[in-house]
Parts: C-alpha cells; sequence; structure tokens
C-alpha cells in the first residue's frame, strides 16, 4: 500500500488472480483508503461523475465497491485479470495479440472481427469466457473493460502509469454524443444529402408547373430569341425557300457594326450549326431559331395561338430533360420511388478480406 498525501493516483491496492477472494478484504480495502469517509478526497474523487472504479471483475469487489461507493458509480473491469483469466482457460491457441486487438476495438466493426478471429484461434472454455464478459461489458449494468465500451459509456480509464488524460476524459464525454460506427455514419450522411436533395427535386418540381422550359434553359432560350432578331437569311431583300434537309446560310451583324458581318450554316433537321452553340448548349442557337422560325412562316403549318409554345418545344427536342413537363413527370415518378441506395442495402462483411499491402511499405 502506499498512501502518500497530494498523489492521488498513489492509492491502495490490492492485486490477485485468484478468483475465492473474500468481499471482507475488499471492503477492508476501501476503509482503509478512507473512501468511506465523505470528506476524504480520495472519496470525493471517486465519486466524480468523471471518475471510475476499476476492479478485478469478481462479484465480491462489485458488491463491496457499490456498498461503499453507491449504485451509480461506474464500475469497471480490470483488462488484464480478464487476459489473465481467459489465458489460464485457453488450454491452445493462446495467441495475447488477439486478445488486446479485441480490447482495443474502437468500432464495431473491429471488435466484430477481433472476436471472430478469437473464435476461431481459442480453445472452446477460453471463448465461453470471454464471451460472458464481453456480453456484461456491454450489458447497462454492466462492468466495461474494451476501450469500446469505455467510449460509449463516457468513461475514460486510467492509464498504467497512473496519469489520467484530462483531453482523453472530456472526449470520452463526448462519444456518446457524436460517435458512431463509421459505416452508419457514412449511411446516415449518404441518405441525409440525397434525401434533400429528393425534396428540393419535388420543389423545384412544383414551381414548374404551367411553364414549358426549365429555369436555366429558358433563359439561353430568351438569350438566343432576343439575338435571333437581328438575323437575316439571303440578302434581306429576298428570301430563298429553306429545305429542311439541306443547309442554310444565317448572317448575323456583329455587335459593334463596324466589322464584316458572321455567316453561320444550319440544317434543321440535322440540329447543326457552325456556330456550335446548337451542339455544346443543346439547346437551339439564334441562327437555328432564325432558320425555323423562317421556314415555318414559308409552311404556314403551326396556328399563331400554339407558336411560341412549338418552338419552345422544339429548341430542345433533342434534349427532353430541359422540358419542365419531363421534370416534373420525373418528380411524380420519385414521389413513390426513392432513390435507391447502397446504403439501403443489407452489407455482408467479411472479415478475412482487407485493402492490399502498400508496396512501399514492403520496400
Amino acid at each position: 500500500m502506499d498512501t502518500k498525501t497530494g498523489k492521488l493516483t498513489n492509492v491502495p491496492f490490492t492485486l490477485t488472480t485468484d478468483e475465492s477472494e473474500q468481499e471482507s478484504l475488499y471492503i477492508g480495502l476501501l476503509n482503509a483508503s478512507e473512501c468511506n469517509k465523505a470528506d476524504s478526497e480520495l472519496a470525493k474523487r471517486m465519486k466524480e461523475s468523471v471518475s471510475c472504479v476499476i476492479g478485478d471483475g469478481s462479484p465480491q469487489f462489485l458488491n463491496a465497491a457499490r456498498t461503499t461507493l453507491g449504485y451509480q458509480k461506474p464500475i469497471c473491469t480490470c483488462s488484464l485479470h480478464v487476459k489473465e483469466n481467459t489465458r489460464k482457460r485457453c488450454k491452445t491457441g493462446w495467441n495475447e495479440t488477439l486478445f488486446w486487438r479485441l480490447q482495443q476495438a474502437r468500432s464495431r466493426m473491429e471488435r466484430k472481427a477481433a472476436w471472430a478471429a478469437i473464435e476461431r484461434t481459442f480453445s472452446r472454455p477460453a471463448v465461453t469466457y470471454l464471451r460472458a464478459q464481453l456480453d456484461d461489458d456491454m450489458s447497462d449494468r454492466g462492468r466495461p473493460w474494451t476501450r469500446f465500451a469505455h467510449m460509449q459509456k463516457g468513461i475514460c480509464t486510467f492509464g498504467r502509469k497512473g496519469t489520467n488524460n484530462p483531453v482523453e476524459q472530456v472526449q470520452s464525454k463526448q462519444v456518446p454524443e457524436r460517435h458512431d460506427e463509421p459505416m452508419t455514419l457514412l449511411k446516415t450522411w449518404v441518405i441525409d444529402k440525397v434525401r434533400d436533395k429528393e425534396n428540393a427535386i419535388l420543389e423545384a418540381a412544383d414551381k414548374l408547373r404551367g411553364k414549358i422550359l426549365t429555369p436555366w434553359a429558358r433563359g439561353i432560350f430568351e438569350i438566343n430569341e432576343d439575338a435571333m432578331k437581328t438575323c437575316r437569311i439571303g440578302n434581306g431583300n429576298v428570301v430563298p425557300v429553306i429545305n429542311p434537309d439541306a443547309a442554310v446560310e444565317v448572317v448575323q451583324p456583329n455587335e459593334n457594326g463596324n466589322q464584316r458581318e458572321s455567316r453561320y450554316h444550319v440544317n434543321l433537321n440535322a440540329r447543326t450549326c457552325t456556330c456550335t452553340n446548337w451542339h455544346f448548349d443543346g439547346i437551339a442557337c439564334c441562327h437555328a431559331l432564325k432558320a425555323w422560325d423562317v421556314y415555318h412562316t414559308q409552311q404556314n403549318d403551326i396556328p399563331l395561338n400554339v407558336y411560341s409554345r412549338r418552338m419552345r418545344e422544339w429548341v430542345v427536342s433533342s434534349k427532353p430533360w430541359f422540358l419542365a413537363a419531363k421534370f416534373i413527370e420525373a418528380a411524380e415518378v420519385l414521389k413513390t420511388e426513392l432513390i435507391k441506395l447502397p446504403a439501403d442495402a443489407d452489407i455482408e462483411e467479411d472479415d478475412t478480406l482487407f485493402p492490399p499491402i502498400c508496396l512501399a511499405k514492403l520496400k
């Protein structure tokens, strides 16, 4: 025992791996450390919510600690005791590295992989004992001894050198509020992002009702429609008859009016123009609009009351996603059939498969 004053980490302790300890031994130990005195500094420290008591996992110690400190006090089990008791029961296949891999796992995935390796390696008595310890580790009134359980319950244990890292202690208290499994966190993040996008699509569809083009396509069309008014076909006096299967020359004056005019060739049925804007935007350029307007004026085949609508539908006929009706139609389907996500599927995990080893580490 070491009861030097001023050193809270130097407290009375006893160490044994014998499972026949008497409860009176533990009560005497706690009394000797003055834990039963409410005004003692050690008792105050041990009763703080950020501190915990580490025992050997025996029922006798648990009863003694709860009698002295109360039932609300976090009681942990020493992982060294669990390791030694597991090793005693492991007649074949003992591997200390596997044990510490399980004890130090920080996520369910790591924990599951470590446990699968232990089940394949340790003897049956050791596996049975360790399974019972894991069940107690995660139960509501259990005594946690793995790092994962400590994180879930907001417990920061003392280090092997008696140090208590205040940063880890604060982080441990925050973990239950912000920690989640990496895969679960990814699923939640993806689902939230996709569902937000779905809602935005549905809202946009409601705003498009009664319109012909989507907002971006409408903006491009209005710019081209204004520019079409300055274009001409022919010399201005005589307009040639337009053949939709052949190229027609469209003349566009330059903006400053002092330079030579620009000439482009449009093929209506091939949906091409030498200005290339039609190709890149997917929306008919001002030269194509001029050729279409002149052609249908010559044919006189579209009633005036639907002329503007037909023009708007034609400019994006090769790209139907620019039509408001098609956007609304897709949104209606989305209401009943949500976007299928990988996160919605049951993920089959294979803990025996790992990413390839980096070649740089092999050199």
